[in-house]
């Protein structure tokens, strides 16, 4: 069985669908006080392991609980700030 689907159907599908995934990503960030290093990663629209690297280095402050790192929300405001002023240096 051979299916045909025109290119604009799927572009509006895929469309959707990162909008979709957007709002959910909005939604975590207002919800929650703390967000995981790979929830915190998406939001920055960042690899994980380069938030890792900066908390790492000192640039943003992680919390561990249990197993996993969090990062309040004040401090992926904070962080995003302090990086667009050092960009305009």
């Amino acid at each position: 069985m051979h299916v045909e689907v025109p290119i604009d159907e799927i572009r509006a599908a895929v469309h959707e669908t990162l909008e979709s995934i957007r709002e959910d990503a909005s939604l975590i960030a207002a919800e929650k006080l703390a967000i995981n290093e790979a929830n915190a990663a998406k939001l920055l629209d960042v690899a994980k392991h380069k938030l890792a690297e900066a908390r790492y280095r000192g640039e943003i402050v992680g919390s561990r609980v249990g197993k996993s790192i969090i990062y309040e929300r004040s401090e992926l405001l904070d962080f995003l700030r302090r990086q667009r002023e050092e960009g305009q240096r």
